[in-house]
């Protein structure tokens, strides 16, 4: 399977990678001739395929997320998980609050998230189109809430270690909290005079490490801790 995998992405990196885009494109036929550009595709490029920092990265990041080039294809909500999840691996959450801006305002008034972007026929009664209207699977938002701006993520199976990387954004404050098999894991942050201040809660039989919005590494010891830095200009 390791063999079929490298083949795989050697022919997707050869075949799908489009120089003038800037992207990996959707599809291409027998003739060569590119297919559509999207956000899912290269979103799961980042995911899987370029590392942060990579040239190729650089270029996905600037052409389908930046400039938008070439009008691509809008992740349904449900690939939207991909996006979000691909954006703050590669430290660009900053992109990713614009489009929840953009995006799920219509969800957020009526309470729940949904199948399909138009998940109502519209007009007064708000009618549903045979669409689920309480999607799980749409609620990407929430979870980048707590494993992106928040930014605590297991370190260790049964999460017998953390990791905590908040990317604030444009935000001034956040919370989240998580019950796992190890106990209550809490984590707050707040912004004020540019100083970023975190308040972290574990149980005594957790520990970890956090990455601050400056890049310091630091270690969270047993229990928690409060830790703080100097945001950049």
């Amino acid at each position: 399977m390791r063999m079929r995998a490298a083949r795989l992405e050697v022919a997707i990196r050869s075949v799908l990678w489009d120089q003038s885009a800037g992207a990996y494109r959707d599809s291409r036929d027998p003739e060569g001739k590119f297919g559509t550009l999207s956000e899912g595709t290269n979103a799961n490029a980042l995911e899987h395929l370029e590392p942060p920092g990579a040239s190729r990265a650089a270029q996905i990041l600037e052409s389908i997320f930046v400039q938008r080039k070439g009008n691509p294809i809008q992740a349904s909500p449900f690939m939207m998980n991909v996006v979000l999840d691909a954006l703050s691996r590669h430290s660009r959450a900053d992109l990713v609050f614009p489009m929840l801006a953009a995006r799920y305002p219509a969800q957020v008034e009526s309470g729940s998230t949904w199948e399909h972007w138009r998940s109502h026929s519209g007009g007064g009664k708000m009618n549903p189109t045979a669409n689920s209207l309480s999607h799980a699977w749409g609620a990407g938002p929430l979870a980048f809430l707590v494993n992106t701006v928040v930014g605590i993520r297991p370190a260790a199976p049964g999460w017998r270690a953390i990791r905590i990387a908040p990317q604030p954004g444009p935000l001034t404050r956040a919370e989240a909290s998580i019950e796992t098999a190890a106990g209550r894991i809490f984590g707050a942050w707040e912004v004020e005079q540019e100083t970023f201040r975190l308040r972290v809660e574990l149980p005594q039989t957790v520990e970890g490490t956090c990455r601050l919005p400056n890049e310091t590494e630091v270690h969270i010891p047993f229990g928690g801790g409060h830790f703080a830095c100097k945001l950049r200009a």
